[in-house]
């Protein structure tokens, strides 16, 4: 309800770079990995169990020295932040699939002080409607107004995830696009992340053709006071929505456009690339609508 767009011109794209030291040689730093959080995990009874989690893109916040992580999950593991492997067996699964957002700490090495080599979950959550698919593909970062807001883009089914923002009368889609912004509030202490707090959330749901896929979501990196706030979406979309399940009869399938889309999608064909341009709100039009609303 807080976001609106009007005629899409322009999408502006984040370049990742690789740091060589050579022209044939990349330079390998640390890993770490987060297996338990998806495969098969042992429960307590010795037995296994499928948890898939499937990850979908990351931005990485070098100011506060975070990445932001989203995708699509079958396990309520993102709810449960901060626990420990052990207490991983105690989640449940999800017959289908949620998005989840989780904000990592990335280790820094201080004077005088052992390296850390383990990441920590400052945040994490899961978001869907149970019985409906939701998948988050992308994310970004906004620092408009001095303030940190994380947008994820993804996609999800009739009656799903902010299904409920379409308008009377617009049209009714098989799979929806949306954009899901929440803001944080990130306190420091010497520099260093201590706590994050999540303020409150605001969503955008896209509806244009009968199926859309959001591929890829930015923001201007380097806004500039008085511009308006904006989001530059593009998303795989198409006017028909057959249905296509090739590939997808696994109980725990990826719906995620850069692992499930190895495969055709699983509705839609002839399909185009559609550019959005979304402007959040004024707080002036909220209350406007939240008046006519009553």
């Amino acid at each position: 309800m807080k976001f609106h767009r009007y005629v899409p011109n322009i999408l502006l794209l984040a370049v990742a770079s690789l740091l060589s030291n050579d022209q044939n040689s990349v330079v390998a730093s640390d890993h770490f990995e987060y297996g338990f959080q998806s495969g098969r995990q042992k429960n307590d009874k010795g037995g296994a169990a499928d948890a898939n989690s499937y990850a979908g893109s990351m931005y990485y916040d070098a100011s506060n020295n975070l990445l932001f992580i989203t995708g699509s999950t079958y396990w309520s593991y993102w709810e449960r932040a901060g626990q420990t492997l052990q207490d991983a067996s105690q989640a449940t699964y999800l017959d289908n699939s949620d998005c989840f957002l989780a904000v990592l700490e990335i280790p820094r090495s201080l004077p005088r002080s052992p390296p850390k080599k383990n990441m920590s979950i400052m945040y994490s959550t899961g978001f869907g409607v149970a019985n409906y698919q939701e998948t988050c593909s992308a994310i970004t970062m906004s620092t408009h107004g001095g303030q940190t807001k994380v947008i994820a883009a993804g996609h999800t089914e009739e009656q799903g995830f902010l299904t409920s923002l379409r308008p009377l009368g617009s049209p009714v889609s098989t799979s929806y696009g949306f954009l899901m912004s929440t803001h944080f509030d990130i306190v420091q202490n010497s520099d260093i992340v201590v706590d994050l707090k999540r303020l409150n959330d605001s969503g955008f749901l896209m509806n244009d053709k009968k199926v859309q896929y959001p591929i890829a979501v930015t923001t201007n990196p380097n806004p500039v006071d008085g511009e308006p706030e904006q989001a530059f979406v593009v998303t795989l979309s198409s006017s028909s929505d057959d249905r296509n399940d090739y590939g997808f009869t696994e109980k725990y399938p990826d719906f995620t456009t850069g692992g499930g889309f190895e495969k055709p999608p699983r509705g839609g064909e002839h399909f185009n690339i559609v550019l959005h341009k979304v402007n959040r709100k004024s707080n002036d039009e909220i209350e406007y609508e939240d008046n006519e609303t009553d």
